[in-house]
């Protein structure tokens, strides 16, 4: 079974209501040897005082990195520091400031990728909480489960949950740095991770995920999608030169997303037209683009404020 370094990074921006929590999380995982990174992006409150105050009574066995950058990078540029200049790890588990990591989140996920060695990425299932820490109802229950490039060019869900992920560094290595254009990390770290083998997803729970309104996941716009289809489309091309894939995977891949960007444009104009319903019918409802499943969210959408 091979032996990984192993590197869980927790990356924060203004978080000092709920960082003393992220970092006592991080701190007591049960996993050996660990090198833990806690990473603040120029934060203007007390975020990074806490972190240092906490990390100076530490006497534990893990291995502790401090940075604080000397101006605000942004989400992808600091994740590309971490990647590219912070962490010593084979395998790069994220955690975000707001959240609380599991005890036994790194060494349920190390497992994973000892027992299959073709996996370049797992996630795992998660409980929501509340800015108090309260645990909120949780619908989705997702059995184990393997997810290839297939899974992508056919249009089939898979789970982005960048929260809970982990990564092999070479998709770093193989494909450099992230555009900061893309905005979130997790959807493009997830493509490159299927470019270069298979993802896991594990049923067993490694992450409380605080549900905050303001948080950057509730943010996504226009903008950062069209980076999203560009970070894509540069790594899809860099996987054909490097015959990860062959030209019908290209194509397939390529096809589906250009069906994204073209479904992105109609969901954008549905949620933000008053015509909700007629935009639906007009676009939605008969566009081979969308899935059948797809076809009946964005029905309850469209008919939400009329019912």
């Amino acid at each position: 079974m091979k032996k990984f370094n192993v590197t869980l990074a927790l990356l924060t921006y203004n978080q000092e209501e709920y960082i003393k929590e992220a970092i006592e999380s991080v701190l007591s995982q049960n996993y050996f040897p660990l090198e833990i990174i806690l990473s603040d992006d120029y934060s203007t409150d007390n975020t990074y005082e806490i972190i240092e105050e906490i990390t100076k009574k530490y006497k534990g066995e893990h291995k502790i990195i401090l940075n604080k950058n000397k101006r605000n990078l942004g989400l992808i540029n600091h994740v590309n520091k971490v990647f590219n200049e912070l962490a010593n790890g084979d395998i790069i588990l994220l955690a975000a400031g707001d959240d609380v990591s599991l005890p036994n989140r790194v060494s349920d996920t190390i497992k994973i990728f000892k027992d299959n060695p073709d996996i370049y990425s797992v996630s795992m299932d998660y409980i929501n909480i509340d800015e108090r820490g309260r645990e909120l109802k949780h619908k989705l229950k997702r059995i184990p489960k393997f997810f290839s490039l297939a899974n992508f060019y056919n249009n089939k869900p898979i789970p982005l949950l960048g929260f809970s992920r982990a990564y092999k560094k070479d998709i770093f290595k193989q494909f450099g740095a992230l555009d900061p254009s893309c905005g979130v990390e997790d959807s493009n770290l997830v493509f490159r991770a299927l470019l270069l083998g298979d993802l896991y997803h594990t049923n067993s729970i490694g992450v409380k995920y605080r549900r905050i309104s303001s948080s950057l996941s509730s943010k996504i716009n226009t903008e950062e999608y069209s980076g999203i289809i560009y970070q894509r489309k540069v790594d899809l091309e860099r996987a054909r030169e490097l015959n990860f894939i062959n030209r019908y995977i290209y194509d397939k891949s390529m096809r589906t997303i250009e069906r994204s960007k073209r479904k992105h444009k109609h969901l954008e104009k549905l949620f933000n037209t008053s015509s909700k319903l007629f935009y639906y019918i007009k676009n939605v409802s008969f566009n081979k683009d969308f899935s059948f499943n797809e076809k009946i969210v964005n029905f309850k959408h469209a008919i939400k404020r009329i019912l």
